[in-house]
């Protein structure tokens, strides 16, 4: 039997290239709505945060700070915190020093005691 063109359009081999190419723009379309769709949601979850965020703000400072001022040190216990911070460095670098004595055997550890 003799085929003619217009047998051979209807035929699946015919067929596949145009309907491939059809799937695929078709996918590429639902792809793009996608991240449309998931664009415009996180969007506008960040412009919820962000109206909830202004709106905790301005309940705080409508509340006003109420006496509260933050905790200042006296200058007299920032010394003795330097001095005890001062101690502290020293110490560890003692403790720093005789832990290498003990592995190299210099016999400084003793001393340190």
């Amino acid at each position: 039997m003799k085929s003619t063109r217009s047998s051979l359009r209807l035929s699946p081999e015919y067929k596949r290239v145009p309907m491939e190419s059809i799937r695929k723009s078709n996918a590429k379309k639902a792809r793009e709505n996608t991240l449309v769709d998931q664009f415009e949601a996180k969007r506008a979850k960040n412009e919820a945060s962000r109206e909830r965020k202004f709106a905790r703000r301005e309940e705080r400072l409508a509340k006003g700070l109420r006496g509260k001022m933050p905790v200042v040190a006296p200058p007299a216990a920032a010394a003795q915190l330097a001095v005890g911070l001062k101690k502290l460095k020293k110490g560890l670098i003692l403790r720093e020093e005789m832990k290498w004595d003990l592995i190299w055997g210099n016999g400084r550890a003793d001393e340190g005691k």
